[in-house]
Order: C-alpha cells, then structure tokens, then sequence
C-alpha cells in the first residue's frame, strides 16, 4: 500500500516507524510536489499535517483533494489551537480522520487506522449506487443510514441506527418497508460485511482481529453474515467476486424483495349426493343378491 504524506519531520517519522511493515510511504516537501506524488503513485491514503511549515492557509490542499477523490486523507497533527483550527477547515471540506501526536499515533493505532481507511472508498462507491433507493427516506434517517455504512463500528445494532436517525424501531422499520429498503438488521449486516470485504481482500489481518474490530462476539458470527450476505465462505470471497461484483450483491441486498405469493388453493371437491357413498352403490350394484335355500337345493339338485 502507498501513502502519500505532507508532514513537519517528527510526525513523519513517526507515521514511517510505525508503517514500516504495512505501508510505503512517500514524503513531500511542498504542495507542488505533494500533487505530484498523487498522481505518480497509486495511493490509497494522504497523510498530511494541517501546520506542515510551508503550508500557510491548509485550504489550498482543498484542490488537491477534489483531483484525487479516491484518496482517503487522514490529518495528523500535534495538539495545539492552530491545529485544531486547520483542521476543522478541512473537516469542513469532508476529512473525516485524525490523529494526535501522543495521544493516540501509537504504531498498532497508526497501523490500524490506515489498515481501515481504504474501506471508505467501498463503502462511499455502494452508496453512490444505492442513492437513488436512499434518496426515498426522510433526510435524518437516510444521514445515518450513511453514517452507518462509513463507520459501521459505530452502530454494531439496529437500536444505534435508530437513535442516529433520531426515531423508534417501529417507525424506523415501517418507515424502511414503506420505502422499499431492507430490514435494518440486514443494513447492519451489510455495512459490517463491506468492511469485512475491505480487510479480507487488503491486508493480512486474522479473522478473528477482523471480528473483534468490528464489533463480532465471536470469528463464526462474521463467517456466518459473510455468508448470509454474499453466499460464500470469508476464506474465499475475496478470490472469488472483485469489487463490482461483491458490491452489487450487496446494493442488491438493500432492497427489500417482494413477498411470494401464496399459491391458489386447491378447487373444491364436487358435492357427493346424499346417501350411500358412489363406491358402495357401485358394489352393491356388481354383488349378486344370494338365492333362497330352496332355490338353491333346487339348483344344486
């Protein structure tokens, strides 16, 4: 993995120390070169410090931003009010990720963050495909609804959904039914599954750190969702569907499918007319009647 970073020297050093086994990372001097970089390099993750010396406004890294799209950005940044406030204004502007110069940059925490970044830019292509579905629900339903797929960590159940979007189970259940949306579980289930995708197909994380991080009781608990969601084992869904194809199972698991209709009952059996059943007259008809004894001794004499 390729990490582009825009750093004063004791972060980068930092971010190299800690990536040194998971990531390569690229360093730039200046704007100019960190958009070069981007470009040159097929990087998943930019890392830039909002206080970098040469950086006067961190706004003019806004452009960048917008010509790589694809490239998730993380600030990283020592603690301090001119920090704070150079990343708000990129907070601003949709950077969502930020870590603290001793407070949490250990190295398993670094790794860990750009371990999971990369899964945004799944979960953002799934909601690009499901917006005209999402587009039906009333504007703070839908919000966590996307909140839900870009931090699914965040709303391990359906009650966290519900409590984001500000409403009840019940009404946040019609509401999803009205629209035509899957049951809340099954959204639950597939933001966490996208995540699982991401780790499976991008690092060599066990499945059972895979679990815990995303909120499994146990690694069976994720097989079996994995399984539930895309029809296959997590040992060889990676292998077996790329992106497009996982991602339009799931879009395809966020509608909610039509009930089967219940097949038409059986006619009515025709009314028998009343009396003996058809089968014993016919008997009776076909049994001769016994002679009398005297006609028979006759008979027989």
């Amino acid at each position: 993995m390729d990490v582009i970073a825009y750093l004063s020297d004791p972060l980068l050093y930092s971010l190299r120390a800690a990536a040194r086994s998971a990531a390569t990372v690229h360093a730039a001097t200046g704007t100019r070169e960190f958009d070069a970089l981007l470009t040159l390099h097929p990087a998943s993750i930019a890392v830039v410090d909002p206080q970098v010396p040469g950086l006067r406004d961190p706004t003019a890294l806004l452009p960048i931003f917008e010509r790589h799209a694809a490239v998730q950005v993380i600030a990283y940044a020592t603690l301090s009010p001119a920090a704070m406030r150079g990343y708000g204004l990129l907070a601003s502007h949709g950077v969502r990720h930020l870590m603290l110069r001793g407070v949490d940059d250990a190295p398993e925490r670094i790794r860990a963050l750009l371990a999971s970044v990369p899964g945004d830019t799944l979960s953002q292509i799934l909601l690009r495909m499901a917006e005209p579905l999402l587009a039906r629900l009333p504007l703070p339903l839908g919000r966590a609804v996307e909140e839900l797929f870009r931090d699914p960590h965040r709303m391990p159940d359906v009650g966290d959904l519900a409590r984001s979007a500000g409403i009840g189970r019940r009404t946040l259940d019609r509401t999803l039914e009205r629209c035509g949306i899957a049951p809340a579980g099954t959204l639950v289930r597939a933001a966490r599954v996208v995540r699982v995708y991401h780790y499976l197909r991008g690092s060599r994380i066990p499945l059972k750190a895979i679990a815990g991080t995303l909120g499994y009781l146990t690694p069976r608990g994720l097989t079996s969702e994995v399984c539930l969601m895309t029809g296959f084992l997590p040992s060889s869904l990676a292998r077996e569907l790329d992106p497009e194809d996982f991602l339009a199972r799931i879009a395809d698991r966020m509608r909610r499918t039509s009930p089967v209709p219940a097949p038409p009952a059986p006619p009515a059996p025709l009314a028998r007319p009343a009396g003996r059943p058809l089968a014993s007259r016919v008997r009776a008809r076909r049994t001769p009647s016994p002679l009398p004894a005297r006609l028979r001794a006759k008979w027989h004499g």
